[in-house]
This record gives C-alpha cells, structure tokens and sequence, in this order.
C-alpha cells in the first residue's frame, strides 16, 4: 500500500470509529425487519413498526409494502390513510426485477390496490385499472381476485362481457381452496352456467381443474 493509501485508509477508519453507530433494527435485512414489525404490531406497538416496514419495503420486499399497505388501509394503530396505502401497494404491485420476491408483481398487493380503484377510495373509480391488477392477481393464483376477475366478466365492468370468460375464473376461484371465496363463486358458476353451451361449459371445467398459478 502506498504511503498516500495508507493516509486515505487512515482517514476512513478514524471516521468510522467516530461516526454514530446505526441503530440495530437499521442493520437488519429486509425479511427480519419485517418479522420484527410483525412481532411488534402483534404487540400492539404499530407505530415502531412502520419504520421497519417503510425500510423494507424501500429494499425491494413487497411483503413488507403489503403489511404496511393494509396498516394504512384499516387504521389499525395509525391513522388511515387510503391514498399512502395506495402508493406503498403500488410498489409491491408492479412488476419489478429488482426483487427476490414475486418480481411479476406481489398479488395480494394487487387485489387491494384493484378494490381501491374499483371503490374510488383515492380518486376517480377506474375499473380498467381494477380488472387489469384483478388479472394479474388471479393469474398468480389469489382466489380473492379469481372471484372478482369472474364478477367483472359478468357485469361487464372494466372489460367487455364475457359470461365464458366469467364462468372459467368463477370455476377457477371455486377449487380455489378458499371456502369463503367457494361459496360465492360457486353459486356465480351456476348462474353463469346457463348462459353458455354445455360443450363450452364441459370445456372450461376441464380448463379450470388444469389451472395452475402463474410462477412470481
């Protein structure tokens, strides 16, 4: 090393040594500092959590951005606050190579941040948007989107009509494995059944049973 590296190595080492030290919970990786907001909410302590989450969340791990999403969403230990959910779902939502996790985009951040535009929650209702991030939710396999991918189809709200469409994603979400999601979806199914041919409807049964979730 040279005398002038020496100097500079010096330097740096003395600035270390004098600057403060992070706090601990700065040091941890993002799946532990989540784990730790987790205990911490669970404790009744939400707004210690927060900071957790938000650094996380900054660190490319959508499950964080998706638990302070919903913190945001119920006021649960902080005030609510619809829009700040929105934007901290947003980031989990889109897709984004950058992450370990669900790089498609996170798809329980996309069913809530499709119900916030489908309710008008933080602005104008754009059912376009909804059914777009319902999409993407329902193909990584959420039951929840999978129900309302099929209801949009139906009604015809935010895409056109398509009672086949609506029948295979009914279908779908009714061998979900989410009972609350089978009872509505199955009797959706039924009533959906009706409206198309029997060879059709014999065909997207078969296509329902093969369906396997989109990898993340």
């Amino acid at each position: 090393m040279t005398p002038k590296r020496r100097i500079a190595s010096a330097a740096a080492a003395a600035w270390l040594a004098a600057a403060p030290a992070a706090p601990a919970s700065e040091l941890l990786p993002p799946e532990a500092a989540t784990a730790q907001a987790e205990q911490l909410i669970a404790a009744g302590d939400v707004e210690a959590a927060v900071p957790l989450l938000e650094r996380a969340g900054r660190n490319w791990y959508p499950d964080a951005d998706v638990l302070l999403g919903q913190l945001y969403l119920d006021g649960q230990g902080i005030e609510r606050d619809p829009r700040r959910a929105a934007d901290v779902l947003e980031r989990a939502a889109s897709p984004n190579w950058m992450r370990a996790l669900h790089k498609r985009g996170h798809p329980e951040a996309q069913h809530a941040l499709a119900t916030l535009h489908a309710s008008g929650d933080v602005g104008d209702i754009d059912l376009r948007a909804a059914f777009r991030l319902h999409r993407a939710a329902a193909r990584a396999g959420h039951a929840g989107s999978q129900l309302a991918l099929a209801r949009m189809y139906a009604a015809g709200e935010g895409v056109r009509s398509d009672p086949a469409e609506a029948y295979r994603w009914a279908r779908i979400a009714a061998m979900s494995g989410d009972a609350a999601v089978r009872d509505e979806a199955d009797p959706l199914a039924d009533a959906l059944r009706g409206q198309i041919a029997l060879g059709l409807a014999e065909r997207l049964d078969r296509e329902a049973a093969r369906f396997q979730p989109e990898a993340g």
